[in-house]
């Protein structure tokens, strides 16, 4: 009986850590004109109810950039740069995908 309730009490946390998985964006924001990487533009991600800021991060110096640590659901992506216009765009994070990948964000100026 004590090891049916060990093996019960350990399926038990595994199964609510694999509830908890958290999902990872990535991508690259670049200017449209001449393709160069807007290093340091601020990445948000809002949540789609309310449009309140749930997570942020800035572009490394190639534009890259990741953010880790999000739970499924519906989000919008924002993006910034000084003098560009903003890049917006709905998304939902799938329980299935782990990670999503917008690819390459061109800033129109």
């Amino acid at each position: 009986m004590k090891n049916f309730f060990v093996l019960f009490c350990g399926v038990l946390l595994f199964s609510s850590s694999l509830a908890q998985t958290k999902r990872i964006i990535k991508g690259a924001v670049l200017d449209t004109v001449n393709n160069y990487p807007l290093a340091n533009s601020t990445i948000s991600i809002l949540n789609a109810k309310d449009s309140t800021l749930y997570k942020f991060g800035r572009a490394s110096n190639d534009g890259s950039f990741k953010i880790d640590g999000l739970k499924p659901g519906k989000l919008i992506l924002l993006v910034t740069y000084p003098d560009f216009a903003d890049y917006v765009e709905h998304f939902t994070l799938e329980l299935s995908k782990e990670v999503q990948d917008f690819g390459r964000l061109h800033l129109l100026k």
